[in-house]
C-alpha cells in the first residue's frame, strides 16, 4: 500500500476536531446575523439568534425544578427574623425613650418606663411580628415571579459575557468533545484505510 495512505487517518483526525471545534464557536459565532454573499443565505450563532428562547427555558427550569416560590421562602428563617426585628424595636425604643426623657425624667424613673414598654413589647410584639412575617411572606409569594426575574437578567446579559461565562464553565468538556472529533476521526480514517487494504 502506498505510504500516502497513512495519512488518511491523520488527516481524518484533524478534520474531526476541527469539525467540532467550529461547531462548538458557532453556538455563539456569529453574534450578529451574517449574510454569505453571492447564495444570500443567513447565519447567526445558535445562542446568539435564539438568546430568547434559552433565556425562557432556562428561568422555566430553574423557577420550576431549582429555585420555586415554595422553596424560596422556606428558605427564610422566619424564627430568628421575627427574633431579630423584635429585638432592633426594643433597642430602638429603649433609645428613644432615653433621649425624649433624658432631659425631663429621672434616670431611676425612666428606666422604670423603658423597662414597660419594653415588657409590652415581648408580650405583643412577639405574636404580632410573627404574624406580620407570615402575611408579608404570602404576599409576596404572589407577587414574586422567579421565572421572569431569572429571564430577564440573561436577557440583559452581553452575549460575550455568556460566551465567556459558558466556556469558562464547560472548558474541560469542550475541549474533550474537541479531542474526540480528533480522536473519532483518526479511528474513521483507520477503517478506511482498512476497507482499502481488503480492495
Amino acid at each position: 500500500m502506498d505510504g500516502r495512505y497513512l495519512f488518511i487517518p491523520v488527516i481524518s483526525g484533524l478534520i474531526g476536531w476541527f469539525t467540532n471545534f467550529l461547531v462548538l464557536k458557532f453556538l455563539f459565532w456569529p453574534r450578529v446575523p451574517y449574510t454569505i454573499p453571492i447564495i444570500n443565505f443567513k447565519i447567526q450563532g445558535v445562542f446568539s439568534r435564539r438568546k430568547a428562547d434559552i433565556a425562557k427555558a432556562v428561568s422555566q427550569v430553574v423557577a420550576e425544578e431549582l429555585m420555586s416560590k415554595d422553596k424560596l421562602l422556606d428558605s427564610i428563617d422566619k424564627e430568628k427574623a421575627a427574633v431579630d426585628l423584635v429585638e432592633f424595636t426594643e433597642t430602638k425604643v429603649e433609645d428613644i425613650v432615653d433621649k425624649r426623657l433624658s432631659l425631663i425624667v429621672p434616670s431611676s424613673i425612666k428606666k422604670r418606663i423603658s423597662s414597660i414598654v419594653t415588657n409590652i413589647i415581648n408580650d405583643d410584639l412577639n405574636t404580632s411580628v410573627r404574624e406580620g412575617i407570615d402575611k408579608l411572606l404570602k404576599e409576596g409569594k404572589d407577587q414574586i415571579d422567579v421565572g421572569e426575574m431569572i429571564e430577564n437578567q440573561i436577557l440583559l446579559l452581553d452575549i460575550e459575557e455568556v460566551e465567556d461565562m459558558t466556556f469558562r464553565i464547560a472548558k474541560k468538556e469542550f475541549k474533550f468533545i474537541e479531542i474526540f472529533g480528533g480522536v473519532l476521526g483518526v479511528i474513521i480514517g483507520i477503517f478506511q484505510l482498512i476497507v482499502l487494504r481488503l480492495i
